[in-house]
């Protein structure tokens, strides 16, 4: 607790857990441990303030302790550091916004092809380009291949997989709408 607090042993053992609560995080730390003081054991996250000021999330596992008549006397914590993770968390889901964002600016179809598995995720504008919602479609590279016109079935990059060379891949094709309509699409990729 002393290096997750940023504080010496002596420091905590002089102050109440709850000094280094923040303030409005009180009311939610104050119900936790009614709960466990209730007989709950629980797991959960809370924001504590070190001794810089500085927050730091942990997670809190606890259990009550119990005397030998069953009545809870005490609390059993465990105080996992979270805070990088949290940091890391929030860091992931803004580039997924923004990778959102940058696939509805381009308007194009974005795949994501995994050759070890075979799966394939597809971006939202399949729909505009094929007329398929991405959950409509088959994560597998047979499933675009069954699209393309038959007489250019080897061109896409899903029907080259083992002659692809370099890190990059270009190719023109026709490839059927749902509506039956045939349209040209240009592939490219980075392996």
């Amino acid at each position: 607790m002393a290096e997750i607090l940023g504080a010496s042993p002596a420091v905590i053992a002089e102050r109440s857990a709850f000094d280094f609560v923040f303030p409005a995080d009180a009311e939610t730390a104050n119900a936790h441990v009614a709960a466990i003081l209730g007989g709950e054991s629980s797991e959960f996250e809370l924001r504590l303030r070190q001794q810089s000021g500085a927050p730091v999330w942990v997670q809190i596992s606890t259990s009550p302790v119990r005397n030998d008549r069953g009545r809870v006397v005490g609390i059993l914590g465990l105080f996992t550091d979270m805070t990088e993770r949290r940091r890391s968390a929030a860091a992931l889901n803004h580039a997924n916004e923004r990778f959102a964002l940058a696939v509805d600016a381009v308007q194009s179809l974005i795949y994501d092809w995994d050759l070890r598995s075979g799966d394939v995720t597809w971006s939202s504008g399949l729909q505009p380009l094929l007329g398929y919602r991405p959950e409509d479609a088959e994560p597998t590279p047979a499933w675009w291949l069954a699209r393309v016109h038959p007489s250019q079935a080897a061109q896409p990059a899903f029907a080259r997989a083992n002659a692809l060379e370099g890190d990059r891949f270009e190719n023109e094709y026709q490839v059927r709408r749902q509506d039956g309509h045939w349209i040209s699409v240009w592939d490219q990729g980075r392996i």
